[in-house]
């Protein structure tokens, strides 16, 4: 005997859709811009997730380059880095 409460399985679940059939025929590019790797590590693990395509850059140069390269659908972009800081990479 289950204890559970029943719940309605067509009523979507609160907080978010399924994207792996949201994004099924066409996946979106995200570039992720951020000095520190561990962090660029997890940002791309949790968007891969979620179904979309993506790329990490280490810094704001090598953001530029990527960036020509993949067209990205979205941009994250770590506003405090060395050398060239996210305004100058947005600019």
């Amino acid at each position: 005997m289950n204890d559970l409460p029943e719940t309605d399985m067509t009523v979507p679940a609160p907080g978010g859709v399924d994207l792996d059939e949201v994004y099924a025929s066409e996946r979106r590019s995200v570039l992720v811009i951020e000095d520190e790797p561990d962090t660029v590590v997890l940002l791309k693990h949790i968007l891969r997730s979620a179904g979309f395509n993506v790329m990490g850059a280490l810094s704001g140069n090598e953001a530029l380059k990527k960036c020509a390269e993949i067209r990205p659908d979205l941009i994250m972009l770590d506003l405090m880095m060395p050398e060239m800081d996210g305004w100058e990479t947005y600019r």
